[in-house]
């Protein structure tokens, strides 16, 4: 089995919320972590991701960018 490194993007103002790029073939799925919890979600659009994190925890403008 084939392991690869998901890419990653941070919300600004909160370390503990992270969004993950889960691309294999055509279909790409986007995962939530709440690294508090170690809860996971996972949405088919980065729309319905973004939506979530807005309404759960940020309630508010969701600035987010690449991270490593």
């Amino acid at each position: 089995m084939l392991g690869r490194t998901l890419k990653k993007y941070c919300i600004k103002g909160f370390d503990d919320i992270k969004l993950y790029d889960a691309s294999c073939g055509h279909k790409v799925r986007y995962i939530v972590r709440h690294a508090e919890s170690d809860d996971l979600w996972i949405f088919d659009s980065l729309a319905d991701a973004v939506m979530f994190i807005r309404r759960e925890f940020v309630h508010g403008e969701v600035y987010i960018y690449e991270c490593s």
